[in-house]
C-alpha cells in the first residue's frame, strides 16, 4: 500500500507544482505525506493526529527521517493519542523544523473526552460562524510555511499571530497585511486597499492593507507578502520595546 500512496502523493504535487502546495493529511495521511516532503520540495506538510507507533506497540517507532526533517512541519495532535501521547513525543528527537500543537485531552481523532471540560467546534454550531471560521481556516492553511501561526477572534474579527506577534487581520472574508514605511509602497503599487473602519462617524485608516489580488488562491502568492507583513509588524514591536525603555530610563534619571 505504502508505494502506492507515496506514488499518488507525487504524482499530484508533479501537477500542481511543488513549490505552490502545502501537503499533509490525517494519521496514515500525513505520514506519507512525511516521507515525501523533503525529496519533493514542497512549501510546508501538516500532520493530524500522527501515527509515531503503532498501537501498543511503543518500540515500532515511525520517528527516524523525522530527526532531520527540513520542511516546515506543523503536527496538531492529541495530547493522550494512544499512537503518540504528549509524555512519549516530548522524549523523541524531532527536527527543529517541526512545531507540535497539542489538543488538550484529545485523542487520535483530537476529540477530547466529556468530562474534560474541553471542546471541539461542531457542525452546526452556527451557519455565519462556519462560513467565518472556514475562511479563517483557509487563511491559517496558506500561512502554514511561515510556521504555527494562530488566529484569535477580536473585534468582530480576527488577529492573525505568529508566536506573540499580530502581522494580520480578518475581517468580512478579507485578509489584511500589517504594513509601515517601508513595506506600504509595494502593497499599494499591488492596488492592495488599506484598511477602514468607522469610529463614532469618523474613518479611521489603519496600517494594514489587503492581500493583493489573487494571493489568497496559491500559498507561493501569498507567502512574500506575509513575510512583508511580519516583518512590519516586528519592526513595530521593537520601536515599541525601545520607546518604552527610553521612557524607563527618563524616569530613572529625573531628579
Amino acid at each position: 500500500r505504502q508505494p502506492r500512496l507515496l506514488a499518488a502523493w507525487r504524482a499530484a504535487i508533479a501537477a500542481l507544482g511543488a513549490d505552490r502546495v502545502v501537503i499533509g493529511g490525517k494519521s496514515l495521511g500525513g505520514r506519507m505525506a512525511s516521507l515525501i516532503a523533503d525529496d519533493s520540495g514542497v512549501r510546508g506538510l501538516l500532520c493530524l493526529g500522527y501515527p509515531f507507533h503503532p498501537p501498543r506497540r511503543l518500540d515500532r517507532l515511525r520517528t527516524a527521517h523525522l530527526a532531520d526533517l527540513a520542511t516546515r512541519t506543523l503536527v496538531v495532535q492529541g495530547t493522550r493519542d494512544p499512537l503518540g501521547s504528549e509524555p512519549e513525543v516530548a522524549a523523541y528527537p524531532l527536527s527543529a523544523a517541526i512545531r507540535v500543537h497539542w489538543i488538550e485531552d484529545g485523542d487520535h481523532d483530537l476529540a477530547p473526552r466529556r468530562k474534560s471540560g474541553q471542546r471541539l467546534p461542531r457542525r452546526g454550531d452556527g451557519v455565519a460562524m462556519s462560513k467565518e471560521r472556514a475562511f479563517v481556516d483557509r487563511v491559517l492553511g496558506l500561512l502554514i510555511p511561515l510556521g504555527p501561526v494562530r488566529a484569535r477572534a477580536m473585534f468582530g474579527g480576527w488577529g492573525v499571530y505568529l508566536d506573540d506577534t499580530m502581522f494580520a487581520l480578518i475581517d468580512d472574508d478579507a485578509l489584511f497585511l500589517k504594513v509601515d514605511r517601508e513595506s506600504e509602497g509595494r502593497f499599494a503599487a499591488a492596488g492592495a486597499a488599506p484598511f477602514v473602519y468607522t469610529r463614532a462617524g469618523d474613518s479611521i485608516t489603519m496600517s494594514y492593507r489587503k492581500a493583493p489580488d489573487g494571493s489568497l488562491g496559491d500559498p507561493g502568492a501569498l507567502l512574500p507578502w506575509a513575510e512583508l507583513a511580519l516583518a512590519a509588524a516586528r519592526r513595530a514591536r521593537q520601536g515599541r520595546k525601545g520607546k518604552s525603555g527610553k521612557r524607563k530610563s527618563a524616569r530613572r534619571l529625573s531628579p
